[in-house]
């Protein structure tokens, strides 16, 4: 006996909907919501070549749980709102960063998560030490050490920003 589910097509076809409205409406995309559907899709493709397949639940539960992995440990994104990370990010611009699984060297740009209240500084690494990091805070112009356990993740990616206008 096979139990119900959800053809692939429609978890496409959910999926294109739910990315494309959002980014009407917000102007913003979200590849997290996108990943989700595909990866549904494709465990149901896989799952239809058995002789059951798995209700749309533990299809849905599945996806959730592969989605919620790799957005808190491998990847995560910020729009970063203001220019004060120029050069290097300009405003508008998405961060894609590492919470974890990184290893982190000079020259590398950085997350950390907070310092003299301000949370989530863009930083520069200029000297990696034994239990700690001397950055440099590229809105402030400053630079700093940092412990290990202050980092919030290693940026892998920036999208271009808006363009100053000069």
């Amino acid at each position: 006996m096979k139990i119900p589910s959800i053809s692939p097509l429609l978890y496409l076809g959910i999926g294109i909907a739910v990315s494309v409205g959002n980014l009407i409406i917000d102007g913003q995309f979200d590849p997290f919501v996108t990943l989700f559907f595909l990866l549904a899709a494709f465990i149901e493709i896989i799952a239809r070549r058995q002789k059951r397949v798995p209700s749309i639940l533990i299809t849905f539960v599945v996806s959730l749980a592969i989605i919620f992995f790799l957005r808190t440990n491998v990847i995560m994104l910020k729009t970063l709102p203001n220019s004060s990370a120029e050069p290097y990010i300009q405003k508008g611009a998405t961060v894609f960063y590492q919470p974890n699984f990184y290893s982190i060297r000079n020259n590398d740009l950085i997350i950390i998560k907070n310092y003299e209240s301000s949370r989530s500084l863009i930083c520069k690494v200029l000297d990696v030490k034994e239990h700690g990091y001397q950055l440099e805070i590229i809105s402030r112009r400053q630079i700093i050490e940092t412990p290990k356990d202050n980092i919030e993740g290693k940026i892998v990616y920036v999208t271009k920003g808006e363009k100053k206008n000069s």
